[in-house]
C-alpha cells in the first residue's frame, strides 16, 4: 500500500488573502528504466485575480530525494511514510 494524498485550500499560514491558495500531496510515479515506484512530497502555491484567472503559480519538491530513492533498494513505503497506530 502506498499513502497518497492531495489537499486544496486557503490556509497558506498567515494567508488574509482569499485569492491565494495552497495545494501539497504526494507524487508517486514509477522509475521508466528501474520500474521502481518513488514517493515524493509537493507544495504549490497558487495566486488569483479577480477574475478566478491565474497570476502565479510556486511548486516546490526535493528532486534530489527521487535520486536517493533510485540509489536505495526497493521498500513497500517510503521512509518517512508512518502509518497511524492502530
Amino acid at each position: 500500500m502506498g499513502f497518497s494524498g492531495f489537499f486544496g485550500g486557503s490556509v497558506y499560514p498567515q494567508n488574509d488573502n482569499l485569492n491565494v491558495i495552497v495545494a501539497y500531496g504526494t507524487w508517486m510515479p514509477i522509475h521508466r528504466e528501474t520500474g521502481k515506484q518513488v514517493f515524493n512530497k509537493w507544495h504549490g502555491v497558487l495566486e488569483f485575480n479577480e477574475a478566478g484567472k491565474i497570476t502565479s503559480i510556486n511548486e516546490f519538491w526535493d528532486a534530489s530525494g527521487i535520486q536517493v530513492q533510485l540509489d536505495t533498494p526497493q521498500s513497500d513505503e517510503p521512509a518517512w511514510y508512518k502509518p497511524a497506530s492502530e
